[in-house]
């Protein structure tokens, strides 16, 4: 009984007090301690709805848990608190205890200790009692209030009502001031510069914003901002801001002939104002500033509010060259989403991640280098926010980030201190490296290597280097080991003055590599040339040099190069040859595209039915697996039909009949293209080539098929990658697949807090599944379905199976998958993540149990018991023999009024048992309809004495129950209303029928009617 008790005046979830209870005994507090200044505070999670969407219900009730623990241990005995309901809890304190200096800082829900890297964030609102007489209520809807103005705001937590009102006056003077404030300059730019690590010189900077008031003082962001979002005046401030950020960009280049890079600020809001991004243009436009100048930051906010508006703004800006950086990436809900549907050019790592770096940054640090590794693979850059130390720096440089922005390189100055700040530099780094100053290369940087630069300059495949050029002399600073073995040098030779680069070109092409190198000095941009080069052995390969400018030390040009030799190159003879006179035609043809592609090979088919292979080169066989052509012409029956996919058959066959007109040859540009190897994989090709007729005037399409294997599997690999990343960053736990429907191989990662992680590999996954019990046999069909089905048509979604995988028993799993394809739509891969709900699952089946149970009686409530009364006479068998019986207790007010509460809820409790010892449990529907009025609808054979029988051995287990309670003067009897249940009735007419018999027993003393 008591733990019936109690449950009625808890909250299950959390064990804290229920609200009808918190005010029961904060009235009472309140009322013994009148002498006492006592703090009404209420209290929010922020987004919590966001976290039970993202990482389950079962989370949070682990934050609600969470909360109510912090609760317990912050008020102690000296207060009252409780679970208001859903994610809002209360409390009245001593004013002397509350300490909201601490409130700000704690982080009562942070969830690191479950592996998860979010700390959800609260916020508090405060009433100081003056009159402990008022109504609860009205303290809590003033401490609400102070609360609503809070919630939001990540620069502030808490907000006393007190505070709120003396706001509201702040806030109609900031107000009244703005439109003053902005006409007369009162809003003053700050800049504070971002650091490239490589270099430790500035590259950009962000521009901020001031409020120098003369009357009121400096007005920090977090007062005025809030204010102006409110009443739609950021926009002013914001095109403000922007028109001023141009200002200076011209006046720096006018004044120093150098390119100012600054990123600006934008609101949600200004995505409101129609045709905002056509007033951003337009600044840029009367200011003359160039593409990557201005860029702008744009925040989670924005993208939440108005994805499809900052959707837009964005690819108009970018049409102009105005870069967009996602500002704070990491500290919300949505920041991959953010990814996926906003094309952003840098990302900048929110603070409350970098400020946890350092040499231990354990799990911080994991997440950082994934966010880094996911940039690069989207090709964007990085910028880590409110890097402070020198183990920061250290990590940020180590793990690849680009560019840093903080107080360890420089606090936020002002115009005029960045105008001197800028005056220092000039003659060192300019604020822009893409228009460095010839003279400032560090060309020594270039030997320093630490172990991870090292790595990747050995990994890359080719050979790579830096060089430079003086005139037409080209000469290695530091190359790879690959390099040395392409070109058969070593490091005696090149660094000892034996080796010059361009001597090594043959004539014909030396002019074209000069050239090239001339051309990516002016652009800036990668250019490309394929050149005859002698080896130190004598002699001549075919390679293919890129080369990007780097800059200027001195006299000296530095470029970085990449070489690549050409192999396989030779003319086989051709397979099914129609016309010796192609012979020539096919080398003219070979030798034109040889100049514009390096990896690949030709084939040349009939414009025919299944196109019959003409020609084939070895080396495309090679490609596709084949051991040579003449191997895959008997592989393919001599067809390409059976070499391309079906789809870019089509595709190419168009191609090939659109370019052809009797006037002669055409170009075909089919692109990219699927093809099938030997071993059943694919890879993949961009076609290209022209259509010829040859001389018994049959059209011949003579192809050069270019090896795009790698850049698909990469391009793969990045989507399969980025999904992985935001799945784990959304797990409370690791447990990640990755099925490749190619090979039928699932891998599953396995990580759980304080263990190694394991990796499972299973081969031929489907079979395994239909073969194994590890998956319920009744869940086994639907787990195939749903993976066939991803496999086939793509998608991602979720559902819910049992299985034995992991801990030697079934337990319930949420899979939430992907399908990663490739950009002919073909899945490629499925990866997702398990998630463990089983204690989720038996909670809320404990929680649906225990809400149709009534805590008290142990009987059904009043809307489980009608619910089943309902179904369970739809079913007309259910109806013969049956009886519905309402039982109400006499005299149980007194009960209440004279024993108090505790002893009524025993009466109840009592009553709930006799009623289990007169009825069936297993059959009998028995319930409780409220206060004291009880139901049983039996299903059985009803005799003539059979209501009478059981209403008197109900009414006789009670009185036996209540002879406590007679002792101390009080009679509680039993009476009731019964109904034999007929054909035609309804639950209401038969529950109109009982109820109209109990009155007609209550009225007339008789205690059992039937109706």
């Amino acid at each position: 009984m008591e733990d019936r008790v109690y449950r009625s005046r808890h909250d299950i979830l959390t064990g804290l007090y229920d609200p009808q209870t918190f005010i029961a005994k904060t009235v009472e507090m309140l009322s013994k301690n009148r002498d006492v200044k006592y703090t009404f505070i209420s209290i929010d999670i922020d987004k919590f709805k966001a976290i039970n969407d993202m990482f389950g219900t079962r989370l949070g009730d682990i934050v609600l848990r969470r909360v109510a623990e912090w609760l317990r241990e912050y008020c102690g005995s000296s207060g009252t608190y409780s679970r208001i309901g859903g994610d809002h809890f209360a409390a009245c304190l001593p004013t002397e205890l509350v300490d909201a200096d601490y409130l700000e800082s704690c982080s009562p829900i942070d969830l690191s200790e479950y592996e998860i890297e979010y700390t959800a964030i609260s916020h508090f609102g405060l009433y100081e009692i003056e009159d402990n007489d008022m109504g609860i209520h009205a303290m809590r809807d003033r401490a609400e209030s102070a609360l609503d103005a809070v919630k939001g705001n990540y620069l502030k937590r808490t907000m006393y009502y007190s505070e709120l009102q003396n706001g509201i006056a702040l806030e109609h003077e900031i107000a009244g001031r703005m439109e003053y404030a902005l006409a007369h300059g009162e809003f003053k730019l700050f800049f504070q510069p971002v650091f490239s690590l490589s270099e430790h010189a500035p590259v950009s900077a962000e521009v901020l914003v001031r409020w120098e008031n003369p009357a009121m003082g400096t007005i920090t962001p977090d007062s005025f901002i809030p204010v102006f979002e409110h009443n739609y005046f950021i926009t002013k401030l914001d095109v403000y801001v922007w028109e001023q950020a141009c200002r200076m960009i011209r006046e720096v280049r006018e004044k120093t002939g150098r390119a100012l890079r600054l990123s600006v600020n934008m609101s949600s809001i200004d995505l409101y104002i129609q045709g905002i991004a056509e007033k951003f243009i337009a600044l840029l436009d009367k200011y003359e500033i160039g593409p990557g100048e201005l860029n702008v930051e744009i925040t989670e906010t924005a993208y939440l509010d108005f994805p499809q508006r900052l959707a837009v703004f964005v690819d108009k800006i970018r049409e102009r060259g105005v870069k967009t950086l996602l500002d704070d990436f990491g500290s919300g809900f949505s920041s991959f989403g953010m990814l996926r549907d906003i094309d952003v050019d840098i990302i900048k790592i929110d603070r409350g991640l970098v400020k946890d770096l350092g040499t231990n940054a354990g799990r911080p640090g994991n997440i950082v280098n994934s966010i880094i590794r996911t940039a690069k693979m989207l090709g964007a850059q990085v910028v880590a926010e409110g890097a402070e130390t020198d183990d920061q720096i250290k990590f940020l440089a180590e793990t690849g980030c680009d560019l840093v922005q903080g107080d360890y390189f420089s606090k936020p100055l002002s115009e005029e201190d960045f105008e001197h700040y800028l005056e220092q530099r000039e003659g060192r780094k300019s604020l822009d490296v893409a228009y460095q100053k010839l003279s400032e290369l560090d060309i020594d940087s270039i030997w320093e290597s630490g172990r991870s630069t090292n790595m990747i300059f050995e990994s890359v495949p080719g050979g790579v280097g830096i060089f430079e050029r003086e005139g037409s002399h080209i000469s290695a600073i530091r190359v790879n080991r690959r390099y040395y073995e392409i070109t058969g040098t070593d490091p005696s030779m090149l660094f000892d003055g034996q080796y010059d680069l361009s001597n090594s070109i043959q004539d014909a092409d030396r002019v074209k590599l000069l050239a090239a190198c001339d051309r990516s000095e002016a652009s800036r941009e990668v250019e490309v040339v394929i050149c005859s080069m002698k080896h130190v052995g004598g002699q001549i390969m075919l390679v293919e040099i890129r080369m990007c400018f780097v800059g200027r030390a001195g006299e000296l040009a530095i470029y970085s190069f990449a070489l690549q030799e050409i192999r396989d190159r030779v003319i086989y003879e051709p397979v099914n040859r129609a016309a010796a006179g192609m012979d020539e035609y096919i080398r003219l043809a070979k030798q034109r595209l040889t100049d514009r592609y390096i990896e690949g090979g030709i084939i040349a088919v009939y414009c025919e039915h299944n196109s019959p292979i003409y020609y084939c080169e070895d080396h495309f066989a090679q490609i596709g697996g084949f051991e040579n052509a003449e191997d895959l012409v008997k592989s393919t029956g001599g067809n390409m039909v059976g070499l391309v996919s079906h789809e870019d058959y089509r595709r190419l066959a168009e191609s090939a009949g659109r370019v052809w007109s009797a006037d002669g040859e055409h170009s075909i540009d089919a692109g990219r293209c699927k093809l099938l190897r030997k071993d059943g994989s694919f890879f993949w090709v961009n076609i290209s080539g022209t259509v010829a007729e040859t001389e018994d005037g049959r059209r011949i399409a003579v192809m050069m098929c270019v090896d795009k294997t790698a850049e698909v599997e990469a391009e793969n690999e990045v989507r399969r990658q980025l999904e992985r990343f935001r799945l784990l960053a959304e797990s409370e736990h690791s447990i990640t697949f990755d099925y490749d429907p190619v090979s039928g191989t699932n891998v599953f990662e396995v990580s759980f807090p304080g263990e190694r992680t394991r990796q499972y590999r299973v081969e031929r996954y489907m079979d395994h599944v239909a073969d194994s019990t590890n998956i319920f046999p009744a869940d086994k069909e639907m787990y195939l379905g749903k993976l066939r089905q991803v496999t086939l048509v793509g998608g991602r979604g979720t559902f819910d199976f049992r299985h034995n995988l992991f801990k030697g028993r079934y337990i319930w799993s949420r899979v939430f998958f992907t399908a990663v394809t490739n950009d002919a739509g073909d899945v490629v891969r499925v990866v997702g993540r398990i998630d463990d709900i089983d204690d989720e699952v038996r909670a809320h089946d404990e929680l649906v149990l225990r809400a149709d149970k009534d805590s008290l009686s142990g009987l059904l409530t009043r809307r489980a018991t009608f619910d089943k009364i309902k179904e369970i006479m739809r079913n007309s068998e259910s109806r013969e023999n049956a009886v519905f019986m309402i039982f109400d207790l006499d005299n149980f007010k007194s009960v209440n009024d004279t024993m108090g509460h505790v002893a009524g809820d025993g009466v109840i409790t009592a009553v709930g048992n006799a009623l289990h010892q007169a009825f069936r449990r297993s059959t009998d529907i028995i319930g409780r309809l409220g206060g004291d009025e009880f139901v049983v609808y039996y299903i059985g054979t009803v005799h003539n004495n059979f209501i009478e029988e059981r209403y008197s051995a109900a009414r006789e287990n009670v009185i036996r129950a209540m002879a406590e309670f007679e002792a101390g003067g009080l009679k509680v009897d039993l009476s009731a209303g019964a109904a034999i249940v007929g054909p035609e009735d309804t639950f209401t007419t038969l529950y109109q029928r009982a109820d109209d018999a109990l009155y007609r027993a209550k009225r007339n003393r008789t205690h059992c009617e039937i109706g």
